[in-house]
């Protein structure tokens, strides 16, 4: 075909787009192909994750193991499943409850598991129980206890601001450095860049909703960089205040006397007079050693609880600087290659100091861990009002930089391999939610190989809607949800696998629910949110009518002015609605959209408005991409009348309307 480059495996190239049976993927650096979800082709063997796979009914994975993924849903003999440890399964029933796979009966298919279900509404339970069972077979025996499972990360809801002043100082010694270059990246990406003023300070507005490096850059100086997470601070913190220590890249060796003169207290006293804080903050110096020995280059981790504060690396004295607030506990977490601390605690409270406090780290020289023994599987569960939340952005970052975006299925789950000594950043977004976000090391948490955080995201001043879409009582997946205000869309879903929906709408306020399905009339419904807040009580259930000839609709809201057949703003609005039921049902071979007037004037001037008006409701239909061999346009005049004898102008405006019947379907 034009414009087409077929390769010899059946692979194809048009517009520089590259698929393979209408799968679409990038060649890798080795000439393997590389697909959207991460599958693999290389030399004919097709691998997701490592695990061997073949393609079945198109875009359908079967593994060797009998598994199949499906529109990115895996499951074995009907059950769904999330890859845990290994090649460990963990399942999700349809309440999802997770439950981690001991062994699989290969003739029944029932599921051993070696601890009870783990709810996912219950999972932050601090008094939850498992019993361990003792089963006697060769399969991989595995657990999770309540040391896996962590206390409810809360989102912050009380942020006085949606951004924060930031204010940073640069300097080298007691030197301040200016026109330095302070690269910032926000979310792995960057964000924008700033230059240092003659007093080596530099200001800019960043969002809690995010985590920052910002990374310094003078020539003669090696680069500095440090993370913070805004949204991590307490809601009333009216700043942040950042020190950059720089050091010369050429410098040459101190002697001693210069190492006792830059040691002393005056020397330090004086590098405090340049760096920035508030007040009420301790002015700090950390040491970091071993043995005897400083630890130059260390990472210095600096939280409050559980929120993450900063981070800065020891200088060439093994030191780093930092101001810390005077009412809150703080922990340091140290490393550099092998070294590495426990966590140091520390309290302001139970300090005395004069002018500024010293504080000395001792860290200790730990073994490597055998390659691989240091993976944690990590599952989160997120929830809103006591309710699962799908559709959730989760953004995972590796010491401030992007390490993996994923996004939560229809029970609120999302997981991923991490390592359990680095430092990770999630954030939760979702439309209409507050985020939520937290720093952590996975060693902190658990010593063992799964780790389970839950997050709680409340609603951000909505009206969460939420109902079923049934025939005959039983659910439809994938109908179409669409809601309109005052003729416009506002939002759209489709139902799950259990035919239900909901949306997020502001309080206070009318909308129009549209429900579409293949095969199905439309539903349109009326619905208010107002005096309510939160989660609705009140359903908006949908009991859907199957697709049939002979049976005219009236469309809503479709009104010409005297004597003319214009379409109006209203009757558009009405007429996308129909072209999206129409465009739905590719079923429909003929519609007919037909007009009909009032009795008022003559039977052969209604007879021909009646036409021109269904003529110009086709053409309208036909811009907005509906097939135009399947509409018939019918003008009824007066002939075919709602109510036979009018008595009065409503009922007049009664038998003034535009309506469709489906003339024809495709067996």
């Amino acid at each position: 075909m034009d414009g087409e480059k077929i390769f010899e495996d059946g692979s194809i190239e048009k517009e520089g787009k590259l698929s393979i049976q209408g799968r679409p993927f990038q060649w890798g650096s080795n000439n393997e192909k590389i697909f959207k979800d991460g599958a693999i082709e290389k030399d004919g063997l097709l691998t997701l994750n490592g695990k061997k796979f073949s393609w079945s009914d198109g875009m359908n994975k079967v593994f060797e193991d009998g598994s199949i993924e499906k529109n990115g849903v895996f499951s074995i003999n009907g059950k769904r499943f999330i890859w845990g440890e290994g090649d460990q399964k963990i399942f999700i029933d349809e309440k999802g409850t997770l439950t981690k796979e001991l062994d699989i009966n290969p003739i029944s298919g029932e599921t051993k598991l070696d601890n009870p279900t783990l709810n996912k509404e219950t999972v932050s339970d601090a008094s939850l129980k498992t019993d361990q069972t003792e089963l006697s077979n060769s399969s991989k025996e595995t657990s999770i206890t309540t040391n896996d499972i962590k206390e409810t990360v809360k989102a912050k809801t009380d942020f006085t601001s949606a951004e924060i002043i930031t204010k940073g100082k640069i300097v080298s010694g007691s030197e301040v450095i200016p026109q330095a270059r302070i690269v910032i990246k926000k979310d792995g990406e960057f964000y924008k860049e700033v230059t240092s003023d003659d007093d080596g300070m530099f200001n800019v507005l960043l969002s809690r909703n995010g985590i920052y490096t910002l990374e310094t850059e003078k020539e003669g100086y090696d680069s500095e960089k440090q993370t913070v997470a805004p949204g991590q601070l307490e809601a009333d913190a009216s700043n942040i205040l950042l020190n950059f220590g720089l050091k010369k890249t050429d410098r040459n060796p101190l002697s001693e006397s210069e190492k006792k003169a830059t040691l002393s207290r005056a020397a330090i006293q004086k590098e405090f007079e340049n760096i920035i804080y508030n007040e009420t903050d301790i002015k700090t110096i950390g040491i970091v050693y071993n043995e005897e020995k400083i630890i130059e280059g260390a990472k210095v981790r600096i939280f409050s609880g559980d929120d993450l504060i900063g981070t800065t690396t020891t200088d060439e004295f093994g030191r780093f600087k930092w101001a810390l607030p005077n009412n809150k506990k703080i922990k340091f977490i140290i490393e550099k290659d092998n070294y590495r601390s426990e966590d140091f605690t520390f309290d302001p409270n139970s300090a005395s100091y004069k002018d500024f406090l010293n504080l000395e780290f001792e860290v200790e020289k730990s073994t490597p861990k055998p390659e691989g023994s240091d993976k944690i599987h990590f599952i989160g569960t997120v929830s809103s009002d006591g309710r699962s939340l799908p559709n959730v952005e989760a953004n995972i970052f590796l010491e401030g930089e992007r390490f993996i975006n994923v996004i939560t299925d229809e029970f609120g789950h999302f997981h991923s391999d991490i390592n359990s000594d680095d430092l990770y950043t999630i954030i939760l977004k979702k439309e209409n939610y507050y985020s939520n976000q937290i720093s952590f090391f996975p060693s902190q948490k658990t010593k063992k190989d799964t780790l389970i955080l839950h997050f709680d995201m409340p609603i951000r001043g909505a009206v969460i809607k939420s109902g079923k879409v049934t025939f005959n009582g039983q659910p439809l997946y994938q109908a179409q949800v669409k809601v309109y205000q005052d003729g416009r869309i506002v939002t759209s879903t489709e139902t799950n696998q259990e035919g239900i929906y909901e949306v997020a709408l502001r309080s206070n306020n009318d909308y129009t629910f549209m429900i579409n399905k293949n095969n199905y009339f439309k539903q349109e419904l009326k619905v208010s949110t107002f005096g309510e807040n939160g989660n609705s009580p009140v359903l908006v259930n949908v009991e859907m009518r199957r697709l049939k000839t002979a049976q005219a609709e009236k469309v809503n809201n479709v009104y010409f002015e005297y004597n003319q057949s214009t379409i109006n703003f209203y009757a558009k609005m009405e007429l996308i609605k129909l072209a999206d039921f129409i465009k739905t049902n590719p079923s429909i071979k003929e519609i007919e959209i037909s007009a009909h007037t009032d009795n008022r004037g003559s039977k052969a001037f209604n007879l021909a408005l009646s036409q021109r008006r269904a003529e110009a409701c086709v053409t309208f239909l036909i811009s907005l991409g509906v097939n135009r061999t399947i509409l018939k346009a019918k003008g009824y005049g007066e002939n075919k009348p709602k109510i036979a004898v009018p008595l009065n102008e409503d009922e007049h405006a009664m038998n003034r309307r535009v309506e469709f019947e489906i003339k024809k379907i495709y067996k």
